[in-house]
């Protein structure tokens, strides 16, 4: 099964809070992966591939400065990668020394997990992948989360995706536990205390248990209220959700009043404090209009008052070996060729200007750099959409 649960585990932060959003959802884009996406996913798939025996400790070493594809993405395995992929393999294997675990029987990467319940009955699928999952033989279940984002931090306690999967390791392994533990491990967010624990007994996650089923039906409403929280940061239908447009809009319309009335000094402490919390909420959710617009002029619809123009790249050489034969050892950085701003700005400090225009002019380029959304009175030509170039082409039998 390679699609995700509506009511995925690294998700459930959102829709335990948000109920509504799981249908608004159904009806948004899919989003495009990104570069931090695509970063964790290799970082994963290397810390599988050590865990299960087909990757030394010397062959991940060997691996970096070397790039891998993912999702469109060329992800560099860097130092950093593997010194915390090997934080997270070296977590794991003492955990499982620590409790005597049969890793053979009783360690379970990368491992699907399904949680049976009465959401079934209105045809829901519940179930998420977990990194890793032990079994111990002092009856206590081990749920490990490995994180590589360094964005924002992620507690163990009360972590709705531990539990989740705490609760699809028992419809397998059974409930015969005297306690569970949920582990995060995020080295790069925070590299002094990058492992998180929280131990609870076996009975409070069966209490959580009935409260997931409680959940996951509470999103088959018709009804299911749309609910407003930090867990809209990674809403996929931030865009399109009415209560976020509310609220964006409310905000707008007090700040129009304040900028052509000049009102601000009639806010209280209080009114500003409520503004200022609110900021990156309103923030994010134009930046989800962004990109939904984004989107939909690249795939040929029109937003009025605005064009979709080719975003332009920082300029770059044409051939860097041109470089070196023009200026020899003058031309490496450490270890690489130089920009073009940084020889650029030498030459100028050196009064050599004139000179770097007839050297370099000729080599000299400004890649593109995908599209932008811009409003039509600003500068730039307008491109075809990729719906339409698509739709220009001639396929022949």
């Amino acid at each position: 099964m390679t699609t995700h649960s509506s009511v995925s585990p690294s998700s459930a932060h959102r829709w335990f809070n948000c109920p509504g959003s799981v249908r608004l959802c159904e009806d948004a884009p899919i989003p495009p992966g990104t570069f931090a996406q695509a970063e964790g996913s290799v970082a994963h798939s290397l810390g599988e591939a050590a865990l299960k025996g087909r990757i030394t400790g010397q062959a991940l070493d060997k691996l970096v400065g070397t790039t891998k594809e993912h999702d469109g993405f060329d992800i560099p395995i860097t130092q950093e990668m593997v010194d915390c992929v090997r934080l997270y393999v070296r977590t794991v294997w003492a955990e499982a020394k620590k409790l005597l675990v049969d890793i053979k029987e009783n360690m379970f990467v990368e491992q699907q997990f399904f949680v049976r319940g009465p959401h079934e009955a209105v045809g829901v699928s519940a179930y998420g992948t977990c990194d890793c999952a032990l079994s111990a033989m002092f009856r206590r279940l081990v749920v490990i989360d490995y994180k590589h984002g360094r964005g924002v931090g992620v507690d163990a306690e009360d972590n709705e995706q531990g539990l989740y999967y705490a609760v699809g390791a028992t419809e397998v392994l059974g409930t015969d536990y005297d306690e569970v533990e949920i582990v995060i491990i995020q080295p790069r967010f925070d590299p002094e205390s990058p492992v998180k624990r929280w131990l609870i007994p076996m009975t409070q996650l069966l209490e959580w248990r009935g409260k997931l089923h409680n959940a996951i039906i509470a999103t088959t409403k018709e009804d299911a209220p749309l609910v407003l929280g930090d867990h809209c940061r990674w809403c996929p239908a931030a865009a399109l959700c009415p209560a976020r447009k509310k609220e964006a809009m409310d905000l707008v319309s007090i700040t129009v009043d304040v900028v052509e009335n000049r009102k601000i000094v009639e806010f209280t402490p209080v009114q500003i404090s409520e503004l200022l919390m609110n900021q990156s909420r309103i923030d994010d959710f134009f930046t989800a209009v962004g990109e939904l617009a984004l989107k939909s002029a690249e795939n040929g619809i029109v937003i009025p008052g605005f064009k979709l123009v080719e975003k332009r790249g920082h300029r770059r050489w044409v051939s860097e070996q041109a470089v070196v034969d023009a200026v020899g050892p003058a031309a490496f950085g450490e270890p690489e060729v130089k920009s073009v701003a940084v020889l650029e700005k030498e030459y100028k400090q050196a009064g050599k200007r004139e000179e770097f225009d007839a050297l370099f002019a000729n080599n000299i380029e400004i890649p593109a750099n995908g599209n932008k959304l811009v409003r039509e009175t600003q500068g730039g030509e307008a491109q075809e959409s990729i719906r339409a170039f698509r739709e220009s082409l001639v396929f022949v039998d």
